[in-house]
């Protein structure tokens, strides 16, 4: 049997057709500018697809996973090799003296030298018997007066079949192990699938929160610069006498708080940084460890109608974890089979038959022995009854509780997959809102604090009011980033939920 090899197949061409949330440009990107480089480090400019394709050569995780398919392959062969022949030779050499205690031992001292040699081929059949094919030799030579062929070469070609007749009788019953065997290496494929899944969703996740993190800094850095515009102003302002010296103490504690805003960004996208970096390397002798990660991809706002049954439906073909709770009854089945099997009594036909040659040479015996004058033959049957059979019966007992407990593990994920469909396209619904919602409220937040701005050059506003509007402009920038970022991950996490990731990204596992 071929051996099972996994690759990873990453076809490298995203189609914004398939899926729009993302863009390199057009009219809906929401871009905040690109991220300053740090001095220090070099500038990994990543897209999505190139985060996604190191995640794939590099995650540990997966490399690990890896494993277990060709593990299930190995045991597949093991297994079958339960049906394997086997040859035997035998050897022997021996020699015997021992007194004569009576005159019809035909020496006063027996002297008997005999070399053997045996060869034999036996095998397990799938329905449950075993055949076994001997061949034997024997060259006797003694010092009796009563033995009239010395040396004497004696050769059995003899054949022996035995096969139950209940217990353990069949194909099913005796390749049970073989077939979950079987199953057990598309379930490990299947758990390969998923963690595949799972890894691409947290390395999405994790370079949107990224693209967030950026952008929100660079909304801090713009509020920053508003806030000390401001102060500027008022400070040109109290000097030509048209300003009570309060107003910059307000606008100076503006400043020194989004300056704290600022920091407390920066930090933010260190730590969104790293957690993209801990998917996409090996090690922390990796080389991206030492550079700064610059997302190209930029998320863009394209609502989509999405159909709750189809979705559904969808969800029940394609998802890895429902497949392999499948295959796991599919198995359970098997051996609660198996376990009835054994419940019977034991009953077992054997039959042998062989010819036999004894001659005075090697060459002679060995014609004999093809005269077919000479033979041998037996039959019968053996019935043996387990009394009790507690066994038995507990085992039944215990994988019927097994199988009707692995349908309801089956209904159980069934209603869970149903349930985060809903959940996710509820999700996407909900963040597409959002993101309709926000772009309003920061157009409207822009237009108060321009109004605001010029009713305070006229003296009929406050600093405190022309500060109010700052930071409600900048919170209603970071939501309406923050609710495209979450309606880009609420697709893909629609996907992750359908079991349809790996076909929006292109990606094949493949079986060789």
């Amino acid at each position: 049997m071929s051996r099972l090899l996994v690759s990873l197949t990453v076809l490298l061409s995203f189609s914004l057709v398939l899926w729009p949330p993302m863009s390199r440009g057009g009219e809906e990107v929401l871009w905040a500018g690109e991220r300053p480089e740090e001095a220090e480090k070099a500038v990994l400019s990543l897209s999505l697809e190139d985060a996604i394709t190191l995640a794939l050569e590099n995650n540990v995780d997966i490399r690990v996973e890896r494993f277990n398919p060709a593990i299930q392959e190995a045991r597949i062969t093991s297994e079958q090799g339960v049906f394997d022949p086997l040859l035997q030779l035998d050897f022997t050499a021996r020699r015997e003296r021992t007194s004569s205690a009576s005159q019809l031992s035909g020496a006063a001292v027996s002297d008997q030298r005999t070399l053997d040699l045996n060869t034999s081929l036996t095998q397990q059949i799938v329905t449950g018997g075993s055949y076994t094919l001997s061949f034997t030799n024997n060259r006797t030579n003694t010092n009796s007066s009563f033995v009239t062929i010395d040396p004497s070469y004696r050769s059995t070609l003899a054949l022996t079949l035995q096969h139950p007749l209940l217990r353990n009788f069949g194909t099913t019953v005796n390749t049970t192990n073989i077939l979950i065997a079987r199953r057990s290496r598309d379930i490990s494929f299947l758990q390969l699938k998923q963690r595949v899944i799972d890894i691409i969703a947290q390395v999405q996740q994790a370079y949107w929160e990224l693209v967030f993190q950026l952008q929100n800094l660079e909304v801090q850095r713009q509020s920053l610069k508003l806030a000390e515009d401001f102060l500027a102003e008022n400070r040109a302002r109290v000097e030509a006498g048209v300003l009570a010296p309060i107003e910059i103490v307000q606008a100076q504690a503006r400043v020194a708080s989004q300056r704290v805003n600022v920091i407390e960004a920066e930090g933010a996208v260190k730590d969104a940084e790293d957690r993209l970096k801990r998917l996409l390397t090996a090690s922390l002798a990796d080389e991206h460890w030492q550079m700064t990660i610059q997302p190209t991809d930029r998320p863009v706002f394209q609502k989509r109608e999405l159909s709750l049954e189809a979705n559904i439906e969808e969800a029940l073909q394609n998802r890895p974890d429902l497949r392999q709770v499948q295959i796991d009854l599919t198995n359970k089945a098997l051996l609660v089979r198996f376990a009835k099997n054994q419940l019977l009594p034991s009953l077992d036909l054997r039959g042998s038959i062989g010819l036999n040659g004894l001659e005075a040479t090697y060459g002679r015996a060995l014609e004999v022995l093809g005269d077919t004058d000479t033979y041998s033959w037996e039959a019968g049957v053996t019935l043996a009854i387990p009394l009790g059979n507690r066994v038995a019966r507990g085992k039944l007992t215990q994988r019927q509780l097994e199988f009707a407990q692995s349908k309801d593990n089956l209904s159980r994920l069934e209603l869970d997959i149903v349930t985060q469909v809903r959940e996710a396209i509820r999700r996407v619904r909900v963040n597409g809102e959002r993101v309709e919602a926000t772009r309003v409220a920061k157009q409207l937040a822009q237009e108060r604090l321009e109004a605001e701005q010029e009713k305070f050059r006229v003296g009929l506003s406050t600093s405190f009011n022309v500060l109010s509007f700052q930071d409600a402009l900048a919170r209603a920038e970071r939501d309406e980033i923050r609710a495209l970022i979450d309606y880009t991950e609420s697709l893909l996490t629609l996907e992750q939920v359908k079991g349809t990731l790996l076909d929006v990204f292109n990606i094949r596992l493949v079986e060789r």
